[in-house]
């Protein structure tokens, strides 16, 4: 991997031959070098490149015999070139890799400070990449900076995209000409360049769970469904068949309980949109930081000695981060094997050279932790055109791991992958994410579950995950149902005691959901009564008590009893009459008695039931 990215880094360094009239000299010594560059990216992202050069002599009497350019790209279109409006024959020419262009100048520039001037002008794929209403521009760095006196760069981009939200260098100026929106940098020198435009991207999912029970019991099936983050909204569209039990663990997953039959399987279907930003979402709670964040588990040995020694030379986020990849190089053999072993942290050092996605998780997660850093491991999907530079090597439907620490600072989980970073030869991922990146399951409380989609296989194995762009992310209308029943023991009805039972019938998640209550008759008041969910998942029901109290000790009675939400100004209401009763009714059903008292209800029931069975045999 280290070798093509080598290449890669030489797409726009340049090669230049003299022909001395007196003898061969090193050319940064004959020659000044400045080139104008303008990037013109068509909608597909095809670009055009054209380099206009400016060669100054520095000595009376050298010149510029020829000229050529190297590149790893290959299938180079539309090749041209022009000096002082003489149309040069550009030869193009391909051996190990790399594509030759090589121009013959046919009149002699000579004296000291005389400049020829050409332009040299190409289509080529890779530098610009189109995902759905998002644009990428990725120019690396040069391999030599002294090749150049100046470097300017100008970048033109259809205008749909807009201009660039995120940039790894701020435009000295911008604006919009026709249909394209211009970008220009006139003193880039020999640094990289990284370009975002268009700050969302819209995603549609179909993904399968397939749950079997072998056993001769009733069993559990626990599966993790992808879930809200601060950037990262998810809408379902359907889920089929809905679980028993919906949960948010203390990672921020969505965990989903089915109950199976004995001997029997079930494939769960999910039909899903993912609308990912660039910036956060502030109506999602941001994920607890918990203490298991620094603690040691399977794959991230923070006790280690070598990794504590690591954490305590490099101490900050950045510092590991780079440390790893100047370590580690990716294995394209590992990722291509039928089975893969997880090294882990320690394992990861010991063969850096054999690394895949998930050591350079594996190997940040530890290392930060036994910094005292927060951190954790994000599983899932992440689109890519380019398996090359931008590998998806975890186990399962050809899946991502990637990493996310606890910036102190911010208060926020910042998302990082050291493997795209390393495999784009230093396209930035600490700094600047992206908009590729869709979370499955995280992994926080434990280095391997919950297992995020795709992980979930039978013996037949099939392609479980299926994800493509969407045009628009589905507006949805919070729509809640509100219950209140009787709590029964054994079918008995017992006064004042109910159950309030509140169920979100759409796909999209509810944050800080408030209830009210109102109407209740005076002499009536309400015990124990939750004033505000923290989060209502997609086709959830949550059930809690609710106990209706009479001041009076003995008195039995009704009253109407409203309960409202209100959730983006859309009002949920429920109002029925719903009995009363005396305080000590709660007293002995609470919690702490109803095991014993039903243990007695099912004892005398069980004996009453016997009489009547066996009294005909009497």
């Amino acid at each position: 991997m280290k070798f093509f990215i080598t290449l890669f880094v030489l797409v726009c360094s340049l090669l230049i031959t003299t022909t001395p009239i007196h003898a061969q000299t090193a050319v940064q010594d004959n020659f000044s070098t400045s080139v104008a560059t303008t990037y013109t990216v068509k909608p597909d992202g095809a670009t055009i490149v054209t380099h206009n050069f400016t060669i100054t002599n520095k000595t009376p009497t050298t010149y510029l015999k020829q000229y050529a350019l190297q590149t790893t790209s290959k299938d180079l279109k539309n090749i041209s070139a022009k000096s002082e409006d003489i149309v040069l024959q550009p030869a193009v020419s391909e051996a190990s890799g790399l594509t030759t262009i090589a121009l013959d100048f046919p009149t002699e520039v000579v004296g000291e400070g005389k400049r020829r001037q050409f332009g040299l002008s190409y289509e080529v794929g890779g530098l610009a990449t189109v995902g759905g209403s998002v644009l990428e521009v990725k120019l690396p760095k040069l391999s030599t900076a002294e090749n150049f006196a100046e470097r300017s760069v100008t970048i033109i981009t259809p205008l749909k995209f807009g201009g660039p939200v995120r940039s790894s260098k701020q435009p000295d100026s911008t604006k919009v000409e026709g249909h394209t929106f211009v970008a220009s940098f006139p003193n880039l020198g020999n640094e990289a360049l990284s370009l975002f435009y268009g700050d969302s991207q819209v995603f549609k999912m179909t993904l399968r769970y397939n749950l079997e029970n072998p056993s001769n019991t009733r069993g559990l099936a626990q599966i993790a469904l992808p879930p809200d983050t601060q950037l990262q909204k998810m809408s379902y569209h359907e889920l089929d068949p809905l679980p028993q039990k919906m949960k948010r663990d203390d990672d921020g997953n969505w965990i989903a309980t089915y109950e199976l039959a004995p001997q029997t399987a079930t494939t769960v279907y999910l039909t899903a949109y993912a609308r990912l930003t660039l910036e956060r979402n502030a109506l999602v709670p941001e994920s607890a930081v918990l203490p298991a964040y620094t603690q040691s588990d399977r794959y991230w040995e923070v006790q280690n000695a070598e990794i504590k020694k690591r954490a305590v030379e490099l101490k900050t986020p950045e510092a590991i981060f780079t440390d790893i990849l100047t370590k580690f190089s990716y294995s394209e053999t590992r990722a291509n094997l039928e089975t893969i072993e997880r090294f882990g942290a320690v394992k990861a050092f010991e063969q850096p050279l054999e690394a895949i996605c998930q050591e350079y998780a594996d190997a940040f997660i530890a290392t930060a932790r036994a910094a005292n850093i927060p951190a954790r491991r994000l599983t899932g999907y992440a689109y890519t055109q380019d398996n090359q530079s931008r590998p998806l090597s975890l186990a399962g439907d050809v899946l991502h791991a990637w990493a996310e620490y606890y910036n102190a600072e911010t208060q926020h989980w910042v998302p990082v992958d050291p493997t795209w970073q390393d495999t784009t030869g230093g396209v930035d991922y600490f700094n600047q994410f992206d908009l590729n990146h869709l979370v499955f399951a995280i992994n926080g409380s434990s280095s391997t579950t919950p297992f995020p989609a795709g992980s979930y296989k039978t013996s037949n194995p099939s392609q479980d995950v299926d994800v493509s762009f969407a045009d628009s992310f589905p507006t949805v209308t919070p729509k809640i149902t509100i219950i209140v029943t009787p709590r029964k023991v054994l079918g008995i009805a017992i006064p004042g005691l109910h159950q309030l039972t509140i169920t979100n019938t759409t796909g999209q998640a509810w944050y800080d959901v408030p209830l009210s209550y109102s109407e209740l008759n005076q002499e009536v008041a309400l015990v124990g009564s939750i004033a505000s969910l923290p989060a209502l998942l997609p086709f959830q029901t949550i059930s809690v008590p609710l106990h209706i109290q009479e001041k009076s000790f003995l008195k039995l009675s009704s009253t109407k009893l409203i309960i409202t939400t209100t959730i983006q100004g859309t009002d949920s209401r429920y109002e029925k009459n719903a009995t009363t009763g005396p305080a000590y009714i709660a007293s002995i059903f609470d919690s702490r008695f109803l095991p014993y008292l039903g243990a007695g209800l099912v004892v005398s029931t069980l004996a009453a039931g016997s009489v009547l069975v066996f009294r005909p045999k009497r």
